[in-house]
């Protein structure tokens, strides 16, 4: 069988994978996430037309949502997993067209003037959500077969530019699919924690006030109810908003055949990420609170250990709470560090700090980590025999025979199988003493932080000590050319505040990384490696905003900047380099650019589905570039 596929930055020659994928995955599984993204867009043409008619199904949204991020690099390994896909998809359609089909009863009884049988449409939803068979080898052959008339040759062979500005936009929306299941995960989470909360407030309301002191704190709990009850509203709305324009940029994607259109289409989806990252950032804020610089250790202890990679703060905050009191430690690994900066994980205290780098690094980091192991989204590489017994995965992310976590009757995850396998492992036998300021690593800066220190960076204008900012950030890859951002961070002058996100940073938060204390007790260890320094004046030298889900932050903090500084966001002295390799950073990309911002320097190399002539369009509209080799900074 044939594949191909250039959706990341690994892809071979620079060109594309036809026998099977840099990253891991087979031309089996490749040809089945086509067949499946087919199927989405199906779902999503025909999504479009009953949401036309005010009709919803949150089982298909979480379809879609599963989905696509499913088809993300390095998250889906497994064919048996795409197999269940696919079959499901078949029912989500039989579903949305339900959700399109004529008004059942009188169509003037309701508001929008369509009355569909709602008893019907959840007898319909159960059997669709009801669990599917295993594909066989015959199953999965045939499913095969179907998906050989999808290949991207024949139309590359057409229009190679048109064709790759309709992948980018298709990647983008991958990306943004990935941030909106983050999303979702968490916005149910704190809307059912709002809700115990209204709960009790009514309850209140509703006890008989029969002081002047009563009847003032029963009416201050009304408006406190109110209020509640509105941000769940806004937040509904809105997360609706978010899937609506995504899902129809989905729809709409293959029938674009202009560049001009599909440049339109591509900031659609960069300004409908950027709602998606805003809506993740205020439920990350309401579940755990606001983020704040934090110095987070990476020296283990000893005793039984887990280890939570990926990006689910969800899925971390779960581990933690049914761990808690097992005498088990708690580790994070490449993204999910930036939870460290929330008071939600803070209070935990059998989380104890984080654990080897990013992805890049993985299957080193995993063979020397005494404990279980759990990914919970993408950054997944082929697991090794030394761990394959100890690692377990969380949907969509799957490789063929790991573990997989299920979700118990309650909807949470059972973590008990993980549990058993940190207690069985033995973990770390001793702690190490030499802790120092090499061992910190700093996260959780953001526009928040900005604020509190904005007399500080205003100062420091003034003084002269700061004069610039770069922001580099992004994804990490394996490629040696990667070490041009560490060079470059090397080269910057001191006066330069490095912003940065993602699992980019890994390149250099090691060497700008403190130990934070009052700048009469700063010493030698102050420098970080190879005498970098680590402060702009009595300003730390990088912001570490988050996560790549986290562009939406970027904004926020840019406005802080120019409230401070006196010039407009424009105007401001920033240099822009974005690392991309996987599709959560071309819907990055995408949002920086629908936020205005030009100049980017793209690397380490120009996107495979980029052509020159497409490249040269977005050049000329965006000031899009790609690093040189040798460095002009």
């Amino acid at each position: 069988m044939s594949m191909f596929c250039y959706q990341c930055q690994q892809t071979a020659e620079g060109r594309g994978c036809t026998a099977a994928g840099v990253c891991g995955k087979d031309s089996q599984t490749a040809c089945l996430q086509d067949l499946l993204t087919a199927w989405c867009k199906q779902i999503a043409s025909t999504r479009v037309t009953y949401r036309e008619k005010k009709r919803h199904s949150c089982l298909i949204d979480n379809f879609l949502l599963e989905s696509l991020y499913a088809t993300q690099t390095n998250t889906n390994f497994d064919a048996q997993d795409f197999a269940r896909l696919i079959f499901l998809a078949d029912r989500m359609v039989q579903l949305a067209e339900y959700l399109c089909s004529p008004a059942v009863g009188d169509p003037d009884v309701s508001e929008d003037g369509y009355v569909y049988d709602e008893a019907g449409q959840k007898g319909l939803e159960e059997q669709v959500g009801a669990p599917v068979d295993s594909a066989t080898p015959e199953d999965i052959a045939a499913l095969v077969e179907q998906a050989q008339g999808l290949s991207l040759v024949p139309r590359l062979q057409t229009n190679a530019e048109i064709v790759g500005l309709q992948e980018m936009i298709l990647y983008a929306i991958r990306g943004a699919a990935a941030n909106g299941r983050y999303l979702f995960l968490l916005r149910d989470r704190a809307q059912a924690a709002a809700e115990l909360e209204l709960k009790g407030m009514r309850h209140r309301i509703a006890v008989p006030a029969r002081t002047k002191e009563a009847r003032e704190e029963r009416a201050a709990l009304k408006k406190q109810v109110a209020k509640l009850e509105e941000q769940i509203k806004a937040s509904s709305e809105q997360s609706q908003e978010f899937l609506d324009k995504l899902f129809a940029e989905l729809a709409l994607v293959d029938s674009l055949t202009d560049a001009e259109a599909l440049l339109e289409s591509a900031m659609r989806v960069g300004r409908c990420n950027k709602l998606g990252m805003e809506l993740l950032s205020r439920a990350k804020c309401s579940l755990f609170g606001e983020k704040k610089p934090t110095a987070v250790n990476t020296v283990p202890e000893s005793g039984p250990c887990i280890l939570v990679s990926g990006h689910d703060m969800a899925a971390l905050a779960e581990v933690l709470a049914q761990t808690e009191g097992k005498g088990i430690n708690v580790y994070t690994h490449g993204e999910l560090i930036s939870a460290h900066a929330y008071p939600g994980f803070q209070k935990f205290k059998h989380l104890k700090g984080h654990y080897g780098t990013n992805w890049v690094g993985q299957q080193r980091q995993f063979d020397g980590f005494p404990g279980a192991i759990l990914m919970t989204s993408g950054c997944l590489s082929e697991p090794q025999g030394s761990y394959f017994d100890y690692i377990f995965t969380i949907a969509p992310t799957a490789w063929p025979e790991v573990q997989k976590i299920a979700v118990g009757a309650d909807g949470k995850y059972d973590f008990e199988p993980l549990i058993r396998a940190a207690m069985d492992s033995g973990g770390f036998m001793s702690s190490r003493s030499n802790a120092s300021a090499k061992s910190i690593l700093n996260t959780g800066f953001g526009d928040e932080a900005a604020k509190v220190m904005a007399s500080q960076i205003e100062t420091e204008i003034d003084n002269g000590n700061l004069n610039r900012f770069v922001f580099i950030g992004g994804c990490d890859g394996p490629q040696d050319d990667r070490e041009y951002y560490t060079d470059l961070v090397k080269t910057l002058p001191g006066d330069t505040v490095i912003i940065t996100l993602g699992c980019a940073k890994y390149r250099f938060n090691k060497e700008l990384s403190f130990n934070p204390r009052p700048a009469a007790e700063r010493g030698a260890d102050d420098v970080g490696e190879e005498d970098i320094p680590v402060w702009v004046g009595s300003l730390p030298r990088m912001w570490d905003l988050g996560q790549c889900s986290d562009v939406d932050a970027l904004s926020r903090l840019l406005e802080v900047l120019s409230k401070v500084s006196g010039y407009k966001v424009e105007q401001l002295k920033i240099k822009y380099y974005v690392t991309w390799f996987s599709q959560t950073m071309v819907a990055g990309l995408l949002t920086l650019l629908a936020m205005g911002i030009k100049n980017i320097v793209l690397g380490p190399t120009l996107p495979a589905f980029i052509t020159p002539e497409a490249a040269a369009l977005l050049a000329e509209r965006f000031g899009l570039s790609v690093i040189s080799a040798g460095g002009d900074e």
